[in-house]
Formats: structure tokens, sequence, C-alpha cells
């Protein structure tokens, strides 16, 4: 508000001035030799018409200014809309980047929250149980797996078995491990086969990563 005051004390000074300026250009161009009499008895504007004409100019101009600048902060309100929307737009689509451990099937956040691993991706990764994994979920909600600190791993030796829920398990001696489906799959295995599975290696686990399968 103070620069529109400022502005507008400018605007009406400028006018004065201006209207002053033409009027004494107007006394000095004009001849002296005239009737006093005369000349108030002609139809000559008074003193209070041309301040009345000078003030309507300066109403008008006025309010030319005004019109001009609401015109520029209408447009200025538009500008800051838009670019909050295009803010706010921008922080709530960042993409989030979230750690959590593979639990053989899934990933697992410290707040218990379960993402769901392709399973071809966790196969042809050999993720261990234990593995420390992250998501990155980007703006479009795709999530991005990646391994980041692997668990210290060993190998083993076992026997492919499908129990009665269709599950593929791994005998080794008295202890079993589940694998994934997607991995026998690959590497098209069969019940019998010996597989070569990695487990973590000071942990215990019930999940084990395919390692190779063994044709009969």
């Amino acid at each position: 508000m103070n620069q529109i005051n400022t502005l507008l004390s400018a605007r009406i000074n400028s006018l004065f001035t201006s209207d002053m300026q033409k009027k004494n250009r107007e006394k000095q161009n004009t001849t002296p030799f005239f009737d006093t009499n005369k000349i108030e008895q002609t139809d000559t504007p008074t003193v209070s018409k041309i301040q009345y004409n000078s003030l309507c100019t300066i109403i008008y101009a006025m309010k030319q200014q005004l019109d001009e600048m609401l015109h520029v902060f209408n447009n200025t309100d538009n500008a800051l809309s838009q670019y909050q929307n295009t803010d706010d737009t921008t922080l709530t689509s960042t993409k989030r980047v979230i750690e959590g451990v593979f639990n053989g099937e899934h990933m697992v956040s410290a707040d218990g929250h379960i993402y769901n691993i392709p399973a071809n991706y966790a196969s042809k990764s050999k993720l261990v149980e234990g593995d420390v994994m992250k998501v990155t979920i980007t703006k479009d909600g795709k999530l991005i797996f990646k391994q980041i600190s692997p668990i210290i791993r060993k190998t083993l030796l076992g026997e492919l078995v499908c129990n009665e829920q269709g599950q593929w398990i791994v005998a080794v001696q008295e202890k079993l491990y589940r694998v994934l489906t997607a991995s026998i799959t690959f590497h098209h295995g069969k019940s019998g086969n010996q597989v070569t599975i990695i487990v973590p290696k000071d942990t215990q686990s019930n999940w084990g990563a395919v390692e190779h399968i063994f044709s009969v």
C-alpha cells in the first residue's frame, strides 16, 4: 500500500506541475495589449473551470493507474498460486527411500510394514534372509528394490522336496528350508533333485536362496 500511495502522490504532483507549467507558458505567449474588462466579458473559461478540468484529468489518470495496478496484482496472484501449486505438487510427489530386512519373501521395514519383492528379482539376485534392503518409492508409485548390505553367507547341500501344500522345501539333514517357487521354476527343479542353497552363516533362518539344482 505504501508503494501505491507513493505512485499516486507522484502522479498527482506530476499532473499539477505539468498543468501549472502549461499555464505559465500560455501567459508568457499572450500579447499584453488587451483590455482586462473585455476579457472578463468574454466566454474564456474561469479559473474555477480550469481547476475543474484539471481535477477531472487527474482523477481519470488516477483511475487508469489503479486499473493498471489491479491488473498487475491479479496477474501476480495467479503466478503465485501456480507456483504454490507446483511447489506443493513437488513436495508431495518427492520419492521416498525406506530401508528394511529381507525375510525370505518380502522386505520388512522398521515399523513392521511389509513390501512385496518380485519373486523373480529375489530369485535372480539370490537374496538371503537377513539381507538389508532399501526400496525407493517414486512419485508415480513404482517400487524399486536394492540390496544394500548382504548378510554373511554360507552354502548347504540338500534335497528338493515339494510338500502337501505345494511349497518347495530343501531338506538339509534334519533342517528344512523353504525356497522360492520362482527359483525352482527357473532351474526346472523336481522333487528328489540335489540343491545347493545359500543361507546366513551365523544366524538361524527358515529360508534359503537357490544357488544351483543338480538334475538326476
